[in-house]
């Protein structure tokens, strides 16, 4: 069997995705031969399986999601399932400089998300453009779109010539709303303050330290816009949550935060049983470093102990793991009047997405995360 292009594969994932995963390799193949496309490989089903699993609502290649998953999500942020994207119609103007070329091209926007547009090029000149160009993954684009008045910069993710017309995923260089790029109304904005203590508050603090801090916490408030996002989204509305925007930050220890988000998402925000969480998860290492002291009969006479104990301390922690994602729930069913089996759901969600950020915090030394006063109105 010939290696499907990035054009069957693309067919192959709706299919896929539209039959919720219970389609066979056999019947997809005939649906895909029979619309004209190319069949896919077992190898291309199985990944088909793996991004519906990781919550993709679009294709992405194969190496593109094994690299995304080992690498920072900044090296393409366009690969993370957090940031989906949304069909969308407007035209744009682009530009690419390469060497001493400068390449002009119009477009429509097939899909818009927060992390860039995949562009489809409607004049058969413009793929003879893009080869004779030799447009390449990390080339830069220059963006006009065309009703917002908008213009960004953006760089080249991926180039598909082979489909007809040709197509052109760009990346934004930052999170970019989407009230800004496609007039969606956004939520009314607070002014969310926090400080952050951590085991080094008295001590000097390295710059890995501080960044991975820092890099969690920001984690942290863009999984609960996600999920504020993903609650709006299941009750049909038109509510978006905007990415976060910093309003102050002081890395001093403690680390003071104050940021310009969507209302809903500082309605989301637990403090006290995030820091109840982390609490109990410093809790477990803390009584590890106890057990663990001492040599030989002394160890041995505590091993049953502290088997007991650390079943107790990880009980703690999923109870007060779970209470974060029923308050979280709670919060988003309440706005929306969501219906039980969606309130499970965004529980399910909450609960997946959350606890990982949370152990990779204490892990970072993050000992607190404490609230700065009532949530300020910044627009209405």
């Amino acid at each position: 069997m010939a290696n499907a292009t990035p054009r069957d594969s693309r067919a192959g994932f709706t299919l896929y995705r539209e039959s919720g995963g219970g389609i066979s390799r056999d019947a997809l193949n005939d649906q895909l031969v029979s619309a004209g496309y190319g069949p896919v490989s077992d190898r291309m089903v199985t990944h088909y399986r793996s991004l519906l699993e990781a919550g993709f609502d679009r294709y992405i290649s194969i190496n593109r999601f094994d690299v995304a998953r080992s690498a920072s999500r900044f090296e393409d942020l366009g690969a993370s399932p957090r940031y989906g994207s949304q069909p969308y119609g407007e035209g744009v103007r682009l530009m690419i400089a390469k060497g001493d070329q400068l390449w002009e091209a119009a477009a429509a926007v097939e899909s818009v998300g927060e992390t860039g547009v995949v562009l489809r090029f409607v004049d058969e000149e413009y793929a003879a453009g893009l080869e004779a160009l030799k447009v390449r993954p990390s080339d830069y684009v220059y963006l006009n779109f065309l009703e917002t008045g908008r213009s960004e910069t953006a760089r080249v993710i991926e180039v598909d010539t082979k489909t007809r017309p040709p197509i052109l995923e760009v990346q934004f260089a930052h999170l970019v709303s989407l009230a800004e790029i496609s007039s969606r109304p956004t939520l009314p904005t607070v002014r969310l303050e926090f400080k952050v203590h951590s085991d080094t508050d008295d001590a000097l603090t390295t710059a890995d330290q501080l960044g991975r801090r820092l890099y969690l916490l920001f984690e942290l408030v863009d999984e609960l816009r996600f999920i504020a996002n993903e609650g709006a989204r299941l009750a049909e509305t038109e509510e978006y949550s905007a990415p976060p925007i910093v309003d102050r930050l002081s890395v001093a220890s403690p680390i003071e935060v104050s940021l310009a988000v969507a209302r809903v998402v500082g309605d989301l925000f637990p403090f006290g049983l995030i820091s109840v969480a982390l609490r109990l998860i410093w809790k477990v290492p803390e009584k590890r470093k106890i057990w663990l002291e001492g040599t030989g009969q002394a160890i041995a006479n505590r091993a049953s102990e502290s088997a007991a104990q650390r079943a107790e301390s990880e009980a703690e922690r999923a109870a007060a793991e779970r209470d974060i994602a029923v308050q979280i729930r709670n919060v988003i069913v309440a706005r929306y009047n969501l219906p039980e089996h969606i309130a499970a759901q965004l529980e399910s969600v909450a609960l997946d997405r959350l606890p990982p950020l949370l152990e990779a915090l204490v892990q970072a030394g993050v000992e607190s995360i404490e609230s700065v006063g009532e949530s300020q109105i910044l627009t209405d």
